[in-house]
């Protein structure tokens, strides 16, 4: 079929984009550094700990356990990483591209969107990088699949699933339980025919459990160590305008260039936004599912980053790396909403419309293959500190 064609096309020009990124070294940052320790030793000791042998707090634990599994290759601990992930990347959005396929009425618009995941420049970065964003992003999928097929059939199996994918979601990185709301609200809707004292009790139930895993790890670690996060006065004064427009700033920046006024790109997101609500009123399964786990995901992680910011010796801004989990999401919503529009108004018009999109793409592609030739040009200059791993 003409759409497998595309899916493994897509896939293979992933794995070779990140394969050329990491042809010397992975994308390497301070987390990484500790990730790989961690990985390390859980290795040769079955225990998780950071440099200097500190507890692995700081971090959920899922990620080093996998790169843990990752060392019984014969190769060295970064290229199995590199082809790890960029396998993992090609296998992500082939099934998201697989999942997303029937809900587009214009395979044309589906070919856009589907190209501006392959070369989108979030994904790339995380999946270049040794980040647990890898293993989270894969993992952000499997939960829209599992909501969707819970919406679909409420059933028990389905609902253990998606516990599942909830739990490893929090045991990959702490900002899973930013998911928890959406996930709580789209069960909400879900199971909204039957009594609300059930709904609540089913719901609540499913949320604890989901952060349970997370808060044994932590309570363990407190148990055996009696080491906490390490919290004090303020680094600086974070001022929630200035995290808006962290948000503000990535968020535009995967429709259109920094060179473009800010202020115009608010325009057009805004304008966009209006419309994307307009396509969610109309309560299509995807398109709540996206819109609830984009737009919940964005509004929490303000104050989350805020209280980090705030209280926990941390550097963390909004970023590609930070929003690249929903990046999936506010691709599909945007495209979606192409895709109903062109099926209200002439062809000539849907023709042009189609036309500029190509056009478009021009910009997510371009930004993409710039951002693989630099980290390709970086890690070649810093392979060398890295042979310890």
């Amino acid at each position: 079929m003409k759409i497998n064609r595309i899916l493994i096309t897509g896939g293979i020009i992933c794995l070779l984009l990140l394969l050329y990124a990491g042809q010397n070294a992975p994308g390497i940052t301070y987390d990484s550094q500790n990730f790989l320790y961690a990985s390390q030793s859980f290795f040769r000791q079955g225990i998780l700990l950071r440099e200097e042998n500190k507890p692995f707090l700081e971090y959920a634990p899922l990620y080093p356990v996998i790169l843990a599994g990752l060392r019984i290759f014969p190769f060295t601990m970064l290229q199995t990483i590199v082809v790890f992930q960029a396998v993992l990347m090609a296998v992500t959005v082939g099934w998201l591209g697989k999942i997303c396929y029937p809900f587009f009425s214009q395979k044309s618009v589906f070919t856009i969107f589907f190209i501006a995941l392959v070369f989108g420049s979030p994904l790339l970065l995380c999946f270049h990088f040794v980040w647990a964003e890898s293993i989270f992003i894969f993992l952000s999928v499997t939960l829209f699949y599992l909501l969707l097929l819970y919406q679909h059939n409420s059933n028990i199996s389905n609902l253990t699933g998606l516990l599942a994918a909830g739990m490893l979601l929090c045991l990959t990185r702490f900002a899973g339980c930013l998911f928890l709301p959406a996930i709580f609200l789209i069960l909400l809707r879900t199971e909204s025919t039957k009594k609300t004292k059930y709904i609540f009790l089913k719901v609540g139930l499913y949320s604890l459990l989901m952060i349970l895993p997370l808060l044994l790890f932590w309570l363990a670690n407190l148990y055996f160590y009696g080491y906490s996060l390490a919290v004090g006065e303020k680094l600086t004064y974070v001022r929630l305008t200035d995290l808006i427009t962290q948000l503000t700033d990535t968020l535009t920046s995967w429709i259109l260039p920094d060179e473009i006024f800010l202020w115009l790109r608010l325009v057009v997101i805004i304008s966009l936004a209006g419309f994307i609500v307009k396509v969610s009123v109309l309560l299509k399964p995807a398109v709540f599912t996206s819109f609830v786990v984009f737009i919940t995901y964005c509004v929490l992680v303000i104050p989350a980053i805020w209280h980090v910011k705030s209280y926990v010796y941390a550097q963390e801004v909004i970023d590609d790396r930070m929003l690249a989990p929903v990046y999936i999401f506010g691709m599909l919503l945007f495209f979606l909403f192409v895709d109903d529009f062109c099926k209200k108004v002439p062809k000539n018009i849907k023709k042009v419309i189609i036309l500029l999109l190509f056009c478009w793409l021009s910009y997510p592609v371009a930004r993409g293959i710039k951002n693989v030739i630099f980290w390709q040009k970086v890690s070649k200059i810093k392979t060398t500190d890295l042979l310890k791993f």
